[in-house]
């Protein structure tokens, strides 16, 4: 059987990050003994409990090897958000065209997922600042693709699922989040870090939603209601009501505003003034399109 020996390090800087123990991570796999003698240099690991203990921590076993590796193309990546970070604060949209047509040359050029993404990355920016559309139905097409046969949701998809969420129809924003939802059954409850990546991507699609249709919103809410919030994240559950009740509101209930203030009074008690406000504009932002509707 092939080992594994080299990556243990890595692994363990991952767990301890995640706040995990050696118990919570090696049951029903390994000894939590063999998992530290591993972690600490002094153990080889079998290929197949690595692959294991990976599928606990919902990491594929190549994003780990990058990991492990350090990605040679890690500075050229920072490097060309940086440049999309900047360039979209300026509003500078001729120029956020350029890096587009240019990154969607080159995952033609190696296609590659990642090269694909960062595309689709600089493309939202573009359509947010313009309302323009440069994406082919092809290259759309395939980003729905990608998110539908996604096996593991895991932080490098749910990240690129909301960095291009903007690109993609209501329809597809609702299946892709309800299966991102059916993953949180796979997650174990301790590992909060995976729940709240995931619970946040689909209250990020519901904030979307709210601004196009109202009722598919309110059906994302209703779906995500399966699945219970660990107290842990009780911040994540206030947003959920909040959004509640801006859904209500949009269907003409018009005391949800009480359950609202309440909330953001909630927040600013606890000093988060800013989350507050930032809710305040999500419900302005939901009247607005509601409006122009």
């Amino acid at each position: 059987m092939e080992t594994v020996d080299n990556y243990g390090a890595i692994f363990k800087n991952i767990r301890e990050k995640r706040g995990l123990s050696l118990t919570q991570v090696a049951r029903g796999i390994i000894s939590p003994a063999t998992l530290s003698r591993w972690g600490n240099g002094k153990g080889e690991m079998y290929f197949g409990n690595v692959v294991s203990l990976l599928q606990r921590l919902n990491i594929y076993l190549d994003e780990f090897i990058s990991i492990a590796q350090g990605r040679k193309d890690n500075a050229a990546i920072r490097a060309l958000l940086e440049q999309v970070q900047k360039t979209y604060s300026e509003d500078n949209a001729v120029r956020l065209e350029e890096l587009a047509q240019r990154q969607i040359r080159c995952y033609q050029s190696s296609n590659k997922e990642l090269d694909f993404f960062l595309a689709m990355t600089i493309c939202s920016c573009y359509e947010d600042i313009t309302g323009k559309n440069i994406l082919s139905d092809k290259e759309r097409t395939r980003l729905d693709h990608i998110f539908q046969h996604v096996n593991v949701w895991n932080k490098y998809y749910i990240r690129a699922f909301g960095n291009c969420i903007t690109l993609l129809n209501s329809s597809e924003i609702f299946k892709i989040s309800v299966q991102i939802l059916n993953g949180l059954k796979e997650i174990p409850q301790y590992n909060l870090t995976q729940i709240s990546e995931s619970v946040k991507a689909v209250l990020n699609a519901v904030i979307i939603l709210l601004q196009r249709d109202a009722k598919i919103a309110a059906a994302l809410l209703e779906k995500r209601s399966s699945f219970k919030i660990p107290v842990d994240l009780l911040y994540l559950k206030m947003q959920i009501l909040f959004l509640q009740e801006v859904v209500a509101y949009l269907q003409n209930d018009s005391r949800s505003v009480t359950t609202m203030e309440k909330l953001t009074d909630i927040l600013c008690l606890l000093g988060y003034n800013d989350e507050a406000n930032k809710w305040c504009q999500i419900f302005k932002n939901s009247i607005q399109k509601g409006h122009e509707q």
